[in-house]
């Protein structure tokens, strides 16, 4: 009796779990078609970023007159880097960067090391009021999402697809609203910085006959000038 009982509660267990198994984990805060019950609404609206006061959005270009642009370039994105920062485009002469805003300004202060600052421009753009008024947008399609799941379960058959349609539709322009924010959020997070290269030619010889290449000094390069002014002769 005490096995047929065990073995009887070993397999309602299994068939439990199997159950649990198969049905998988339900969507968050998503209505499928057919589900007349009204899931828990969980729409998670991003947290603002810690940015420059105002949520501004910072731009930066500058040109750079270096010797050896590529080895330039990579100190240039060793120092993003060490920032948090990081290259998005990069070619022969040009560099295209996104740096944390918080940063940004110890970026800029930087370049001058690395080169001949040539020019420079900085640019803001304030986006705390669009922000704002797409947070409000979402905080009110949320309430009516939840008003429409409210009314599915008093629908009779004659009003309940047109709920379920609004419901859908809602749905996409909420996910279109946070992801907006979420760009915005974004591009006040993190300064959008382009570095233009520009080639420094390297000066010639001192008149001293002294050159800035030991191994021409130590074949004599005065001598050297004088061999051939008289061979040409």
């Amino acid at each position: 009796m005490r096995k047929f009982l065990f073995a009887a509660t070993l397999i309602l267990s299994l068939l439990a779990m199997a159950q649990i198994t198969f049905a998988g984990p339900k969507p968050k805060g998503q209505y499928l078609p057919g589900n007349t019950q009204a899931p828990a609404v969980e729409i998670e609206i991003p947290n603002p970023v810690s940015s420059r006061p105002g949520g501004l959005a910072v731009t930066f270009s500058a040109v750079l007159q270096v010797e050896e642009p590529e080895k330039a370039a990579g100190r240039v994105v060793a120092c993003a880097e060490s920032l948090g920062g990081w290259f998005t485009s990069r070619s022969k002469t040009e560099l295209q960067l996104r740096i944390p805003t918080q940063k940004a300004d110890e970026f800029f202060a930087s370049l001058p090391k690395l080169g001949v600052l040539l020019d420079r421009n900085l640019s803001t753009l304030s986006l705390a009021g669009e922000r704002e008024e797409l947070l409000h947008r979402l905080k009110a399609r949320k309430a009516t999402l939840n008003d429409y799941f409210a009314m599915l379960k008093e629908s009779g058959d004659s009003t309940v697809f047109t709920i379920q349609s609004e419901i859908v539709n809602l749905q996409e322009e909420i996910e279109q609203t946070t992801g907006q924010v979420e760009k915005l959020q974004d591009r006040m997070a993190y300064a959008q910085a382009t570095v233009d290269f520009r080639f420094q030619e390297r000066g010639a010889p001192l008149a001293t006959g002294i050159s800035r290449f030991p191994w021409l000094n130590r074949l004599g390069l005065p001598n050297m000038r004088e061999r051939f002014r008289y061979d040409s002769k």
